[in-house]
C-alpha cells in the first residue's frame, strides 16, 4: 500500500478479528521451523513436546504490522478463538473438509 497508494503505515487502523487462537493452532516441525525464522525474538511458538508446537497466530499478526510500521494503538485484536467457539463462528480446523474461506480487505473510498 506504501509503494501503489503512497500509504503512510503510522495511519492505518488494522483488526484481527475471530480466528484460531493461541492455544488451539497446533502445527507440526516444518511449519514451526519457518516461525522460528520469521520471528527469532517473537515468542509466536510453543513446543507441546513430541515435536507439536502451538502457533500463536494473533501475536504474528501483530508482529507482522508492527514490523510493517503500523502503531499498536492502532491495531485492535478481537480475541476470539474460532476453534474453541465453534458453535458460534466456523473454523475450518475443527470442521475439516468444507472448501470455505473468506477474507475482507478495503480501501476508504
Amino acid at each position: 500500500m506504501r509503494q501503489e497508494f503512497g500509504t503512510d503505515p503510522g495511519g492505518i487502523l488494522a483488526g484481527v478479528g475471530p480466528s484460531i487462537g493461541p492455544t488451539s493452532n497446533e502445527v507440526g516441525p516444518e511449519v514451526a521451523e519457518r516461525a522460528e525464522a520469521e520471528f527469532p525474538t517473537s515468542t509466536v511458538l510453543r513446543s507441546k513436546g513430541d515435536g507439536k508446537f502451538v502457533l500463536d497466530l494473533w501475536s504474528s499478526n501483530v508482529a507482522d504490522l508492527l514490523n510493517a510500521g503500523v502503531r499498536r494503538t492502532n491495531i485492535e485484536l478481537v480475541g476470539l478463538d474460532t476453534y474453541e467457539a465453534f458453535a458460534v463462528f466456523f473454523s475450518d480446523c475443527r470442521q475439516r473438509p468444507t472448501g470455505r474461506f473468506v477474507t475482507l480487505v478495503a480501501l476508504p473510498a
